[in-house]
């Protein structure tokens, strides 16, 4: 995260790196980042995730949000947790990082189209 965040030139329109919550995630031996000003809130116990007990039967219980950073914090998830992120006006970003030849492969705004 600091080497990315220390080389990171964002594009025209975006707002200043701390205005996001990032998350990054690894596959395939790139890193991946999704940047986004909103939050997920939890889900409530109805919204369809259970608990397994140990009598075999299942509990609801409250699904945790994945995409619950705060803007100017930033954390690494794993690649199945790794929030789809869009908006508008460049509220959002997607980034694509090879590692090993220390370069971004991009770095876009995510935009959502809007019809």
């Amino acid at each position: 995260m600091d080497e990315i965040e220390s080389s990171i030139t964002l594009p025209p329109g975006a707002l200043p790196l701390q205005s996001y919550a990032r998350y990054y995630t690894e596959h395939r031996g790139l890193v991946h980042g999704a940047y986004t000003t909103e939050i997920e809130e939890e889900r409530p116990p109805d919204y369809g995730c259970e608990e397994a007990q140990l009598d075999n039967s299942y509990k609801p219980v409250a699904c945790p949000a994945s995409a619950d950073v705060r803007p100017g914090s930033r954390r690494w998830v794993k690649f199945e947790d790794y929030p789809a992120v869009g908006g508008l006006d460049c509220s959002a970003l997607q980034i694509e990082f090879d590692p090993k030849a220390k370069a971004f492969i991009y770095l876009e705004c995510a935009e959502l189209i809007v019809d």
